[in-house]
């Protein structure tokens, strides 16, 4: 017997009827779908930035052709990681793949990728044109965020002492502060927290790897239906990818 795959449309008419309010007096509304992500991570997700961010947008407008409307909730990273996997929110994101992750989450394909930048403080004159140039040096974390694969050599060898802060603008407040020597994140995300915490070019910055960090929507595996989730919104994503949708919606974003 030849096994068939179910159509996308009809897998979504599936989890719209699973996700369909109950109140009869709602049933012309489209299904509403809870999710939760975090602030401070320009110009990806931040609750004061126009639809929530660049990611929250995309998010949206998946669903949104899926026939759902996202309904987001803001909360501190930890917090709405936690919710998430103990199954009160189905997905949370933007989240980078991390082998530990995997117990409680699904993963649907890469919303977005970063580059790592390193950033330090011009005011230090801190000599920084290779690696090596990082011993015994401070790196400042935020918490729930993977050190970048670039520096994991001397992060893990000991040269390169880590310190964790609550937020990546903590993060950069140390770096002004002179209590930690560099941070590691995405330029433009950098540039505008950088500008946040002081006016004016204060901060220098260097890329020492080509490596990107792909970005994902995580659905919790405490959901029955996560597979079927993640199946849909990846080949809906694709879809609209491939009709340049998404390239049209990032495009108008960053004009805005």
């Amino acid at each position: 017997m030849v096994k068939r795959r179910l159509p996308a449309s009809l897998l979504i008419a599936m989890l719209a009827a699973l996700c369909a309010p109950a109140s009869p007096t709602l049933s012309a509304e489209r299904p509403t779908i809870d999710l939760v992500t975090g602030n401070g991570y320009h110009p990806f997700t931040d609750e004061g930035l126009p639809e929530g961010g660049l990611a929250s947008a995309i998010v949206a407008r998946v669903f949104d052709e899926m026939g759902f409307q996202a309904r987001f909730t803001f909360l501190p990273w930890d917090e709405g990681y936690a919710k998430t996997r103990d199954g009160h929110f189905i997905a949370t994101f933007p989240y980078i793949l991390k082998p530990e992750r995997k117990q409680d989450f699904l993963y649907t394909a890469a919303l977005f990728e970063v580059r790592p930048t390193l950033f330090w403080s011009a005011e230090r004159r801190l000599r920084i044109f290779a690696l090596n140039d990082l011993a015994e040096k401070t790196l400042c974390l935020p918490e729930g965020w993977a050190i970048d694969a670039y520096l994991n050599g001397l992060t893990q060898g000991g040269l390169l002492r880590v310190v964790e802060a609550p937020t990546i603008t903590d993060c950069f407040r140390r770096l002004r502060a002179g209590t930690v020597d560099v941070l590691s994140a995405d330029r433009r995300l950098g540039a505008v927290i950088a500008e946040r915490v002081a006016k004016g070019p204060w901060t220098k910055d260097r890329r020492f790897s080509d490596d990107s960090n792909p970005n994902h929507l995580m659905f919790t595996r405490k959901h029955p239906q996560a597979a079927a989730w993640v199946k849909a919104f990846d080949e809906t994503f694709a879809r609209l990818k491939q009709e340049g949708t998404i390239y049209a919606l990032i495009k108008a974003y960053y004009t805005q």
